[in-house]
């Protein structure tokens, strides 16, 4: 029984023997099939990939520059890793220095941009380089124009000259012909001044207008303009600064202030009423300091003057400044005004808020007559240049103290009938007066004759 029972557990112990044997038998066959299966479409493998080839781009394959000039060209490579460097095959033509070309003699050169592994390249043709042909200045026969710009501004310009267009101009303006200095360091300050070139004309040079020169054209002192000539710097050049010469002789012009206008036209906007007042002028002026201006109103009373102006005689004005500057006028007053940005004016009354006075004279106005606007600005007793102007103006008074006058231009200024144009003997002696004389006798007579008439026909009506 016993051994009975023994051969059973050998028999069961070799039977899992071998069960467990083919197990792994079978296992490692599948294994082997599946890994060789794999390794036959490529899916898994021990190998490490291979690596993608590096490439370079540059900007531009070909450029062309001239002598002296720069180019910038880029490059990438396709490793991020790479660092591009740069280098040309023939430095004597052109060079390049992180990517910017610069062409050095004409001819023909490569430049190569590296990375790691790749390169790429980039034909530069150098040209030569246009030469350019320097012009000296010359002034001997340039002229210099001063004229209005504007209400009260005046633009200086020097014309017909032969400019160096690399240079730079400046102006000095001077009371006298001596010669002055040049500043060392030529800034725009000081009575040194710029000089534009025209945009326009290559032969024109224009004065840059500050407010500094705006005082010496208003001032009664001569004015005498010098030019600057600063050359372009140049190594081993004379690159100092040097006055230009108008001539052989003379290295300043003398300066002609611009006419100021005297008549009508030197008025810009004139408006006075019973509440308000403003006379704004064309005169040339500063933009800043403190003026007498002197206002005078008077009727005209020489019907001649206003003949000629309406008939537009180009002395009918001229009349007119001579009427209204011997006239003893019923206004005559001079107030101080302050002379800011918008020139020389004169405004009191509703709307403006100054110091000055409303000008008063309803009491004096007749209604539908003229009279005349005289302005003049005090010189100072020489400080400042002449400066006067005479208008006229036609009034039109209404009720409860309102009136107005309607200046010369303004589309309100009406001509009436202006009658016999005689004159006043106290203002302009002469025949007028014996001519007028002369008139009324045969006026006389007719008015004589004409009564005569009309009683014989009364009488005989009446049969007196």
């Amino acid at each position: 029984m016993r051994k009975t029972i023994r051969l059973i557990f050998t028999i069961l112990i070799v039977v899992a023997i071998l069960g467990i044997y083919t197990n792994v038998c079978a296992t490692s066959a599948g294994s082997s099939e599946a890994s060789s299966d794999a390794s036959s479409d490529g899916s898994s493998s021990s190998q490490a990939p291979e690596e993608t080839a590096e490439t370079v781009t540059i900007s531009e394959s070909a450029i062309t520059i001239k002598v002296d000039e720069t180019k910038v060209l880029t490059a990438e490579s396709s490793d991020e890793e790479a660092t591009i460097t740069w280098e040309s095959d023939k430095d004597t033509v052109a060079t390049v220095v992180n990517g910017t070309v610069k062409g050095i003699s004409p001819g023909s050169a490569t430049i190569t941009a590296k990375g790691k592994t790749a390169t790429a390249t980039c034909t530069v043709t150098v040209e030569a380089k246009e030469e350019t042909t320097v012009t000296e200045s010359d002034f001997s026969k340039a002229k210099v124009n001063v004229s209005k710009d504007g209400r009260f501004y005046v633009a200086v310009a020097i014309t017909g000259a032969t400019i160096n267009e690399s240079s730079d101009y400046y102006a000095m303006i001077t009371e006298t012909n001596t010669k002055p200095s040049i500043p060392e360091d030529l800034l725009v300050k000081n009575g040194v001044f710029s000089l534009l070139k025209d945009k326009n004309s290559k032969t024109t040079l224009n004065l840059v207008i500050s407010e500094e020169i705006m005082d010496k054209m208003v001032s009664n002192k001569d004015m005498y303009l010098w030019v600057i000539e600063k050359p372009e710097y140049k190594v081993n050049a004379d690159n100092t600064p040097k006055f230009v010469k108008f001539s052989s002789e003379t290295e300043s012009v003398k300066l002609n202030r611009v006419a100021e206008p005297t008549y009508a036209d030197a008025f810009f906007a004139t408006d006075m009423t019973y509440n308000s007042d403003q006379i704004i002028l064309n005169f040339t002026s500063s933009e800043n300091g403190q003026r007498n201006m002197q206002i005078k109103i008077g009727k005209i009373t020489d019907k001649a003057i206003l003949q000629k102006i309406k008939d537009q005689n180009a002395t009918g004005f001229s009349d007119l400044m001579r009427f209204a500057k011997s006239d003893k006028s019923f206004y005559n007053k001079t107030s101080k005004i302050d002379v800011k940005g918008y020139g020389i004016k004169y405004e009191a009354g509703t709307g403006y808020d100054t110091n000055l006075s409303i000008i008063d004279i309803g009491k004096n106005l007749e209604d539908d007559a003229y009279y005349y606007l005289y302005v003049k600005m005090d010189d100072e007793n020489g400080k400042y240049i002449a400066q006067e102007a005479v208008t006229l103006g036609q009034s039109s008074v209404i009720e409860d103290g309102k009136w107005y006058i309607f200046f010369y231009g303004n589309e309100d200024f009406k001509w009436g009938d202006l009658g016999s144009a005689t004159t006043d003997g106290t203002q302009m002696p002469g025949k007028l007066p014996q001519t007028g004389q002369a008139i009324l006798i045969p006026i006389s007579v007719v008015a004589a004759i004409s009564v005569g008439i009309f009683f014989a026909k009364k009488y005989k009506k009446y049969e007196f």
